[in-house]
């Protein structure tokens, strides 16, 4: 009979300290939430101007790739020299 009521009392100790586990996570996941949000707003946020950005660049941009031969031989390889020539 006492090993039943220690084991009962062990079981109990532990999920008391359980509980208390579990209630400082959630204390601290409360307290990482409105950072959370604002992290996930800017990003948003920053996800739609990175797409008006590409948008942008493709109408107004147009994009030429040219080998540059002489750059090649100075680096000893073959390279693509890319550069944005800006449309009217």
């Amino acid at each position: 009979m006492d090993e039943v009521h220690r084991r009962h009392t062990q079981d109990r100790d532990s999920l008391v300290s359980d509980i208390a586990d579990t209630e400082k996570s959630i204390e601290t996941c409360q307290e990482k939430v409105a950072g959370l949000e604002a992290r996930y707003r800017f990003f948003q946020e920053m996800r739609g101007y990175v797409r008006d950005l590409v948008d942008c660049l493709s109408e107004k941009v147009g994009v030429s790739v040219v080998t540059v031969e002489t750059l090649g031989q100075i680096q000893g390889e073959g390279t693509l020299l890319i550069y944005y020539v800006y449309c009217s």
